[in-house]
Order: C-alpha cells, then sequence, then structure tokens
C-alpha cells in the first residue's frame, strides 16, 4: 500500500463530494494554520490486517544477481479514516453534519465504489458509519462539527528479491547392521 496514493485519493473523492478545494481538505496532525472555515479534516485513525496473507513467487531470469526472483506477501488491511467536518453554519445543507452527510453519501455511490476498487487504485469501501454531531461554541462564536469514520480496505503488498538456489546439501542417515552410515548428497543446478 503506497499511504501517499491513498491519501491523495482518499482526499480527492472527499473534495468532490463536498465541492471544498485543496486548501480546504487537509490531513490532520500537519504543521500549519487551520483553513478558514468549512473544511474538512481526515485522519487515519488505525489499521488492522485481516485474513491470511497470500504469499506468491515470481521468476525474472534477466534480473540482475541475486534479485532473479521475486517473493511477494500481500495483507489486506482495513484502515480507518475519520472525516472531521468544520463549519460556522448552524442551519442549511452546508453546516457540519450536513457536510458530513454527503461525504457518506457519494462514498456509498456505486459508481464511486466501482472506481475505487479498479484495481489501479485498489480501495473497498467496507462501512460508511453514522455521522456524529459534536458542534460546541467557541467563546461567543458557534463551531459545527460534524464527524463521521470510513472504514476502508486495500492491499497492502511487500516484496523482497532473492536469487536461485544453485547449490543444495541433503544429508541423509541410513541405518545398517554395522551401524550408522552417513552419507552427504551434493546437487548442483547446472
Amino acid at each position: 500500500m503506497d499511504l501517499s496514493a491513498f491519501q491523495t485519493t482518499i482526499q480527492g473523492h472527499v473534495k468532490l463530494a463536498t465541492g471544498l478545494t485543496d486548501a480546504k481538505v487537509i490531513w490532520a496532525n500537519q504543521t500549519r494554520d487551520r483553513p478558514a472555515r468549512p473544511f474538512v479534516e481526515l485522519a487515519i485513525l488505525d489499521d488492522d490486517t485481516k485474513g491470511h496473507p497470500e504469499h506468491g513467487q515470481s521468476d525474472t531470469p534477466g534480473a540482475p544477481a541475486c534479485a532473479e526472483v521475486t517473493l511477494s506477501t500481500k495483507h489486506q488491511v482495513e484502515l480507518t479514516v475519520q472525516c472531521r467536518v468544520f463549519s460556522s453554519e448552524i442551519v442549511g445543507s452546508n453546516t457540519a453534519s450536513n457536510v458530513a452527510r454527503k461525504i457518506r453519501n457519494y462514498l456509498g455511490r456505486d459508481s464511486v465504489n466501482v472506481a475505487l476498487a479498479d484495481p489501479a487504485v485498489g480501495i473497498a469501501v467496507v462501512d460508511l458509519g453514522p455521522v456524529r454531531d459534536a458542534s460546541i461554541m467557541l467563546s461567543t462564536e458557534h463551531e459545527g462539527r460534524g464527524i463521521l469514520d470510513l472504514k476502508l480496505r486495500v492491499a497492502d503488498l511487500d516484496t523482497e528479491t532473492t536469487t536461485y538456489i544453485e547449490t543444495a546439501t541433503v544429508e541423509t542417515t541410513v541405518e545398517q547392521s554395522n551401524g550408522n552410515v552417513t552419507r552427504t548428497l551434493t546437487i548442483t543446478q547446472p
């Protein structure tokens, strides 16, 4: 899983869902000022490996020495992405909770799910959680806050390269009536 590509994809879809610009759909924990409201802050809360890993092997005869064999392990990873929407509006279609609903509804569309599931993207929508209103008063000003947790699944592929086995040593023990005899057999690939 390329985390940067994952973040760019999710950020792009949240922008499409909300109509907000790049500067208004941000990832949490950045060293920068908060944008003016309305804006959406995204955060990856956790990830969890699901199921058993898939193992694979492929030969690449023309590869450089010691890289002729590629071993791969693929895990299915479920990520929780939290969308925190901040707004000044108290009523109307652009309250924080309503913007969070726009995100949920957009990501629930079949066309969006098909686009995300494309092998080039590789994201599956597992669950679109409920929208929670977390609005507060800041001094004398209302700040609308809507929170939506998304469960998304991606494949995390890890690869390593190795070389062909040129020599293998097999040791066997044969019992005979006069005691144990150990023989060594060496097999060499031509």
